[in-house]
């Protein structure tokens, strides 16, 4: 392989999975800073809660409200099965490239 392929090949595979993993964070991100909103406005319990001096609030709504549970799924969505797999597909790649690096030197 001529070092000017895998510069380009090594361009493309940043170019490409860092965006992918930008968005996917960004994803993330933007739910955190939702659900942290959506708790902090309309709970009274909250302030209780995440300085942990009386959780029942919380375990009730987290028990029986389906609003909860849609939260939680959309975080698991998002943290296992779009970030993490994204991850996991940046390292599977960047060990291609890598090995070629290594290849190319020889």
């Amino acid at each position: 392989m001529s070092n000017d392929t895998l510069v380009n090949e090594i361009i493309d595979f940043y170019t490409e999975r860092m965006l992918e993993i930008e968005v996917d964070d960004k994803m993330r991100a933007d739910d955190f800073k939702d659900n942290y909103k959506h708790w902090k406005k309309n709970y009274h319990w909250w302030a209780n809660y995440l300085y942990k001096r009386e959780m029942s609030g919380f375990v009730e709504y987290a028990l029986t409200d389906k609003d909860y549970k849609n939260r939680v799924a959309t975080v698991h969505f998002l943290a296992y099965l779009v970030f993490l797999p994204e991850i996991k597909r940046f390292k599977e790649e960047a060990e291609i490239i890598i090995s070629k690096i290594h290849e190319n030197k020889n």
